[in-house]
């Protein structure tokens, strides 16, 4: 299971070819409040090398959606920028506290 968010400046087609083949799941999420992203576009992108690829705008509903989808087994692997696994980790907070 991977979780991706990233600022639009980065070279997301390049993350996305290497990373998408290799998980049987990938969710596409924002990074929240910090910066901004282009979540529409990074969906179409990874769509293209994975056919299991989800969109979930909010990263706390992105991290629920992962557990569920992976049925609460880990590891879920979350990356793409630091902004992102910033919010990821606040809501692994909500959820695990």
């Amino acid at each position: 299971m991977l979780l991706f968010a990233a600022v639009k400046v980065k070279n997301i087609a390049e993350m996305a070819r290497i990373l998408a083949p290799n998980f049987r799941e990938v969710i596409i999420s924002t990074l929240g409040s910090f910066r901004r992203s282009e979540t529409k576009a990074t969906y179409a992108i990874f769509c293209k090398y994975n056919w299991q690829v989800y969109l979930e705008k909010e990263p706390y509903l992105a991290l629920q959606k992962a557990l569920a989808l992976s049925e609460n087994k880990l590891p879920i692997f979350a990356t793409g920028s630091l902004y992102f696994t910033t919010e990821l980790r606040k809501s692994a907070h909500k959820l695990f506290v």
